[in-house]
């Protein structure tokens, strides 16, 4: 099988339906993926496709028609996995794209297929016939591209608050397991078919083409179904993070109510003594006595700070409002500073994220206890460099070896099984490859410095 000739026309005809339907094609596979490309970029990607697909189809003869098809598809999805590669520039994102693009496009062809057969009895002889047939499949294929793109957009649109479709794919992308399990899936699936077709084409036993069109859609249906089930399971895990985090963000708040029940409770006693002092005209002692409950209650003023700023992400207000109390409960002073009107990390799981920073805060408290009654605990947040959290705490620095601290089993508390910080260095390691955050540590003079820089 080739592509049959004809006047130039009708080639630039093909090129220009073909242009149109990659354009809807990459459309589509960039809004899934959430693939920020500028209209200069699309447009580069659809003429590169479609030239390189009419290139090909031109170009490439066979015996048969399911080779002829394979030749093109195959060397078509290697052109396009490359302009992916160019743009994105991140292997991982550009595989899972182009599994989703192999799936996507084979249903768009086995559903244009199924519609011009059936006002065409033999699908494969009349298309060869002539350019003028080519056009016209290809037509087909352009206004089935351009529904589903319809669709897309319009369950695009649906998607709120991180609950459709390209956020579903945004946070299955991330899990490195899931994303290997669906690899791994699909090529099962091919390997699984291709030896039979190659088999089939080399004897002399034909297949219809309505049992290969079967098979084809029955491939993708066992693929689709199969990855939706991985990206349930990846949200089911998500939702017992988020739930946990939410767990712990109500424990905070009910710290944050005794508090402030304790405060109303002791609220006429305090005025009683203010009132005393006055009277009396001891300013000194006043003075004094209100400095003890400004300390007492300076919990109160870091919590109107978070609030005012994180809301956000109320599993960062609840890890910070936590800290606030066990600081408190310590006799640690605990400052917090935040730089920026909000504070949303795009590239990063919360829950990662509220486990580093658990960590990171609870090893600052513990050093600043250790440390004696000067101890002390600053968390800075802003936004000049990306997103920064900076931990700072007083800690007795000999003894300390900031390379070291990140082992396994590393430790210079009593007690303690030295695993808090390695965990963090397993979530480090795993988004590092994607240059999305960095952990710098600094130990000189009594005091330690550690500084988040994430996207």
């Amino acid at each position: 099988m080739q592509m049959p000739p004809g006047p130039i026309g009708d080639h630039i005809i093909l090129y220009c339906i073909a242009l149109i339907m990659n354009l809807f094609l990459i459309l589509s596979i960039n809004t899934m993926m959430d693939f920020k490309f500028s209209k200069v970029k699309i447009l580069i990607c659809a003429m590169s496709a479609a030239v390189f697909n009419i290139a090909t189809m031109e170009l490439t003869t066979s015996e048969s028609t399911v080779s002829f098809v394979a030749i093109v598809s195959l060397l078509y999805y290697v052109q396009v996995f490359i302009l992916y590669l160019l743009f994105v520039r991140e292997l991982k994102q550009v595989i899972l794209a182009m599994v989703i693009f192999i799936i996507y496009a084979g249903l768009i062809s086995a559903f244009t297929f199924i519609f011009v057969a059936i006002f065409i009895s033999n699908y494969s002889e009349w298309v060869v016939k002539s350019t003028y047939n080519v056009i016209l499949s290809k037509s087909a294929g352009t206004v089935s591209c351009c529904i589903a793109y319809i669709f897309i957009r319009y369950f695009k649109s649906k998607s709120n608050k991180g609950h459709g479709i390209g956020s579903k794919l945004f946070r299955f992308q991330l899990n490195k397991r899931v994303s290997k399990l669906v690899l791994i899936n699909i090529a099962f699936l091919v390997l699984l078919l291709i030896p039979n077709y190659i088999m089939i084409e080399g004897s002399d036993i034909g297949i219809p083409g309505y049992m290969l069109v079967y098979d084809i859609i029955l491939l993708f249906v066992i693929a689709i179904y199969g990855i939706v089930n991985l990206i349930n399971s990846n949200e089911q895990e998500l939702q017992k993070q988020q739930m946990e985090t939410q767990q712990m963000y109500v424990q905070s708040i009910e710290a944050t109510v005794d508090k402030l029940r304790s405060f109303k409770h002791n609220f006429a006693n305090i005025i009683a003594s203010i009132q005393g002092y006055a009277a009396l005209d001891k300013k000194d002692e006043l003075q004094k006595y209100l400095s003890d409950i400004q300390t007492e209650f300076a919990p109160l003023h870091n919590t109107d700070i978070i609030n005012s700023n994180l809301k956000n992400m109320p599993e960062l207000y609840g890890i910070l409002l936590s800290k606030i109390s066990y600081a408190e409960v310590n006799n640690v002073s605990f400052h917090i500073y935040i730089f920026t009107d909000s504070f949303r990390v795009t590239k990063l799981k919360s829950y990662d994220l509220c486990k580093i920073l658990g960590v990171l805060i609870d090893n600052a408290i513990e050093a600043a206890i250790e440390y004696g009654e000067n101890g002390n605990v600053s968390v800075i947040i802003d936004h000049s460099e990306g997103y920064t959290v900076t931990v700072t705490n007083t800690c007795k620095g000999g003894g300390i070896d900031a390379q070291k601290i990140y082992e396994k089993d590393y430790t210079t508390k009593e007690n303690h099984m030295g695993i808090g910080l390695y965990e963090v260095d397993k979530i480090l390691q795993r988004y590092k490859k994607q240059g999305k955050i960095a952990l710098h540590t600094l130990c000189e003079n009594d005091v330690m410095i550690q500084k988040l820089n994430v996207e």
